[in-house]
């Protein structure tokens, strides 16, 4: 995963970043706080099929198979651990505790789409490559 990883990383900024667009104006302008979650699962299933999502604002990107990034709307650094915990239980459902990785990152952190991006996918590539997953 991690060769693929290596090869696809604009792909997948060029999937979230329109998705993101809308959430990092509203960051920007009205400080309106957001998160953005990535997670990936070691086994080849389709994460997208069981994240279920409870607001109408939340959006789920798939990027791969076992691999999706979430938005989470108007969730700040004081909601984001439950917003990640009930992603966590979601996960574990399907993926055994070692198999799974999830990373959180909030607007507030960041002040920039690319930013939170480069956290994540830097932080998920350094997993992929010690082959050490984690689970938060």
């Amino acid at each position: 995963m991690s060769n693929i990883f290596l090869t696809h990383k604009d792909a997948y900024y060029k999937n979230i970043k329109p998705v993101v667009a809308d959430y990092a104006y509203r960051g920007k302008r009205y400080h309106i706080d957001f998160a953005l979650a990535i997670g990936f699962c070691d086994k080849n299933i389709n994460l997208c099929d069981f994240i279920q999502i409870k607001r109408k604002t939340d959006k789920v990107i798939p990027l791969e198979n076992n691999l999706c990034c979430i938005i989470f709307d108007c969730v700040d650094a004081k909601r984001v651990e439950s917003a990640t915990q009930n992603l966590k239980k979601q996960m574990n459902t399907k993926c055994n505790t070692e198999e799974f990785f999830i990373e959180v990152v909030t607007f507030s952190e960041y002040e920039n789409d690319l930013k939170m991006f480069n956290y994540l996918f830097d932080d998920l590539e350094h997993f992929l490559l010690n082959k050490s997953y984690k689970t938060l």
